[in-house]
């Protein structure tokens, strides 16, 4: 025979799925140990366990080395309700063409897939405006 490489028998490719996870159970992998100049607290591995009983405003200064905002920072959030989508502005955060924006957007139901235009019916969700006497404008409106 000219080329002996098809002379050659058929290799055996097959897996053996219970050799090969006796093979990944034998690699132990060693438990993570961050680097100190990495780290601005110290470490503990059973930190899951304790996360629970720790007020948040603890966590928050020790992470980020300051209080955190008595007051919510959140703008916008939508809520599913019975069915229905209730979308909360915080209008103390947001200004004020923007949520008429958003709202009338949200409220015609412009926002989901199925919108027509000249569709009579109730589709669009539920909004509520929080905060308003604390209104931001932008520019010369106020």
């Amino acid at each position: 025979m000219k080329f002996s490489a098809f002379a050659r028998k058929p290799r055996d490719y097959s897996v053996d799925e219970a050799e090969e996870l006796k093979k990944k159970m034998a690699i132990k992998a060693e438990p993570f140990q961050p680097k100190k100049e990495y780290s601005r607290i110290e470490f503990d591995p059973n930190i899951r366990h304790r996360m629970d009983s720790m007020d948040n405003t603890l966590i928050y200064r020790a992470l980020e080395y300051k209080e955190p905002h008595a007051l919510p920072e959140s703008m916008y959030c939508a809520v599913q309700y019975e069915g229905k989508t209730w979308h909360l502005f915080n209008a103390g955060r947001m200004p004020l063409g923007r949520i008429a924006r958003m709202a009338a957007d949200f409220l015609r139901g412009k926002n989901k897939p199925n919108y027509v235009h000249n569709k009579m019916g109730e589709h669009g969700d539920y909004c509520v405006v929080v905060n308003a006497t604390k209104q931001h404008m932008t520019g010369r409106k106020a």
